[in-house]
């Protein structure tokens, strides 16, 4: 934080090599994440605004700024809370998801000097449910980070007081030294990442580039869906002796429903890959009331699926082997990829765009996985009916798919590029995925009815927690 004592200057934080990358894609588009929540009963927004403003105080979470060369970030004015939003009331809040999530992503944040949350409540004509959506500037925090803070919030705003409290959250960086894998920067290290980053450039000249309009833009649009993971036991939380992680599962759906709406791709001679993009958590395994550092601490790497084409069981082995490479070598974060872009792009002519991005990096699709534990929410677990996460998808990525998995419920939400997509073809292509999940090969999840939204029973299917997964906010990709 900036202090207001005279001999003391700011508290700045260095930025992770990923968030340097994550504000060049902002300067292009804002690249904001949101976390969506369906709560049971009606909404008072005087007691959400109190909870907010004891949970950000805290935490220390107030307006943000960066310094002149954009490598740190400091904290000022606690006293800042950040803004609620009332959407009118609507017969049902779910409907009314998608456009407010649109409308969430689409609107910037201040570059800096401002306050990186915003918070919207919409609630039901018979008030006997609402929506809780917190948008937040993804430069400052990750997926991990967001969920210690809505948990925090909501056990003050129902009124309970549990383990995951507000002292669980900080921004004191230094503090979390003990739970980060941190990367090896010696010279043999850099020289690695360098030979990987050029290799990944080059296999990358096979992969399939997505078609998108010339004249569109960064704007993004929402669908969402909703599984049941009934055989929720043939998944493992992680890589393992041959068991696919919930991360694997889903880049491989992804992979087999882009290769079955893309059938011009195999009338071409090189271009049949599809390159995923995958994020790589930096964050060791921490458990519900541990200290959890509000920042972003995540690492980025590609998945290149040379054989989309095969069957789906096939598809998911070829991406089990890469991702078990990029967990081996998680400690590896992309200081050598940020400078890359940052220094070399633009010594070559590269622009820092969707044009440069699709040109030389062509990516289809990026996932980002999550696992909710409901130990996080404490006594409080009975009123949270949904939990939906959407991610941005930057210059690089036309499409980040966003499952979260809590219990033996999997919502599905996909962020598309207009200019790629429109929203009658994302629903199909999510709903595609669906129906590649739904294979027994690939874990048999079965979609939901809109009926399904009540609360998760006491004898649902346990799956692991969030803290458990190696992989557990793989796999947003490069642009998201």
């Amino acid at each position: 934080m900036i202090t207001d004592e005279p001999n003391r200057g700011p508290e700045w934080t260095p930025l992770e090599p990923f968030q340097r990358l994550m504000l060049l894609w902002r300067s292009n588009h804002p690249y904001n994440a949101a976390h969506s929540l369906l709560l049971r009963g009606p909404a008072d927004v005087n007691r959400l605004r109190v909870a907010v403003s004891a949970v950000c105080r805290q935490a220390g979470i107030g307006l943000f700024h960066l310094d002149p060369s954009q490598q740190r970030i400091a904290w000022d004015r606690l006293d800042d809370d950040p803004p609620i939003q009332i959407r009118a009331k609507c017969l049902d809040p779910l409907a009314a998801l998608r456009g407010i999530l649109a409308d969430e992503l689409n609107r910037a944040f201040a570059a800096t000097g401002g306050h990186p949350l915003r918070w919207t409540v919409c609630e039901s004509l018979d008030r006997d449910q609402h929506l809780l959506i917190l948008c937040y500037d993804h430069v400052v925090a990750d997926a991990f980070a967001v969920q210690a803070l809505v948990a925090g919030v909501l056990q003050k705003y129902v009124g309970v007081e549990g383990a995951s409290s507000a002292s669980a959250l900080t921004t004191h960086v230094p503090d979390q030294r003990g739970h980060v894998a941190r990367s090896d920067n010696g010279p043999i290290s850099i020289i690695r990442a360098g030979a990987r980053t050029m290799r990944g450039y080059l296999s990358l000249r096979y992969a399939h580039r997505m078609h998108e309009a010339r004249s569109g833009g960064l704007d993004t649009g929402v669908v969402t869906h909703s599984l049941s993971a009934d055989r929720a036991g043939f998944i493992g939380g992680r890589n393992h002796r041959g068991v696919p992680g919930w991360n694997d599962l889903f880049l491989a759906a992804t992979a087999v429903a882009l290769a079955r709406l893309t059938p011009q791709r195999r009338t071409h001679r090189q271009r049949r890959a599809l390159g995923l993009g995958t994020i790589i958590s930096l964050r060791e395994r921490i458990q519900p009331g541990a200290t959890v550092d509000f920042t972003c601490l995540l690492s980025n790497a590609t998945v290149l699926i040379r054989r989309p084409d095969a069957e789906p069981r096939a598809v998911l082995n070829e991406v089990m082997q890469c991702t078990s490479k990029l967990k081996a070598r998680r400690k590896a974060c992309s200081s050598f990829e940020a400078f890359a872009v940052r220094r070399i792009w633009p010594m070559l002519r590269i622009r820092d765009d969707r044009a440069g991005y699709r040109k030389y990096y062509p990516l289809c699709a990026g996932v980002s996985t999550v696992v909710v534990d409901d130990r996080w929410y404490g006594g409080v677990t009975d009123r949270v009916l949904r939990v939906v996460r959407s991610c941005p998808t930057g210059p690089a990525l036309p499409l980040v798919l966003a499952p979260t998995i809590r219990g033996n419920r999997v919502e599905l939400s996909l962020t598309y590029r207009r200019a790629c997509l429109d929203e009658s073809g994302a629903s199909s292509l999510l709903a595609e995925i669906a129906s590649v999940l739904a294979l027994p090969e690939l874990g048999g999840l079965t979609p939901l009815m809109r009926q399904a939204a009540s609360p998760l029973g006491r004898d649902s299917h346990p799956v692991p927690g969030v803290a458990e997964l190696e992989d557990n906010h793989a796999a947003r990709g490069i642009g998201g």
